[in-house]
């Protein structure tokens, strides 16, 4: 009879923990996920360093590809493509990131890229690559020709 009791007593333990812990994790999300795009930009590429740095330390990147993934990290314009996609809903800072490396962070090359070179990255679909086009050309449903269109002013 102790021996349930006590059983019944570790197990609403556990539970009242693990409950803590999905609540505490959760709230976390919601946080990061509330936080501006640029504070996400700015951690990921913080995490991204620390990590190559860990595994270099640790022998599981030779320095050569430490030193090649450290340069995409550090360009300015990986930055600045990363911000420029995150701004974008459904791209957060892995996919951002995966299409800075894939523009080797050369901020031109990306504004010059058509649909197609957008879609060659991995998350990129054709609906995120058009997205990201139109936000990166400036364009708005307000200026676009049909949206203009059929309106006689007056």
């Amino acid at each position: 009879m102790f021996e349930a009791l006590a059983l019944a007593e570790s197990a609403v333990g556990l539970l009242v923990f693990l409950s803590v812990a999905y609540l505490g994790g959760e709230l976390g999300r919601l946080l990061t996920v509330s936080d501006a795009s640029g504070d996400a930009v700015e951690r990921f590429l913080e995490q991204r360093r620390v990590t190559l740095q860990s595994a270099y330390e640790h022998g599981e990147l030779p320095l050569s590809t430490f030193e090649d993934r450290l340069v995409v990290v550090e360009l300015p314009g990986t930055e600045q493509i990363m911000r420029d996609a995150v701004a974008i809903d459904g791209i957060g800072p892995h996919t951002a990131f995966a299409l800075a490396r894939h523009f080797d962070g050369d901020l031109e090359a990306y504004r010059k890229a058509d649909q197609a070179a957008l879609e060659a990255v991995n998350g990129i679909g054709p609906n995120r690559a058009g997205a990201l086009i139109r936000h990166r050309d400036g364009v708005t449903l307000a200026t676009t020709p049909a949206a203009t269109t059929g309106c006689s002013g007056g």
